[in-house]
């Protein structure tokens, strides 16, 4: 197969990333779709979030009875 550019065919297009934190007037300013307080909207709350995920996983395994 040739590589010309009616072969050519064209890639889908991923949807653009939001800008957030741009002011007021864009739309994602002030609390930037975080919320008001709480750990997961300061920066860097969500690094120390680890138990979220570690919830769902300890449900799944079997209880380890007798240890």
């Amino acid at each position: 197969m040739t590589l010309n550019l009616s072969s050519l065919v064209k890639i889908k297009e991923k949807n653009p990333k939001k800008r957030v934190g741009r002011g007021n007037a864009s739309g994602k300013g002030s609390y930037s779709g975080r919320g008001l307080k709480g750990q997961r909207s300061r920066s860097g709350g969500k690094k120390g979030l680890k138990l979220r995920g570690l919830r769902r996983l300890s449900k799944r395994l079997p209880k380890l009875r007798g240890r």
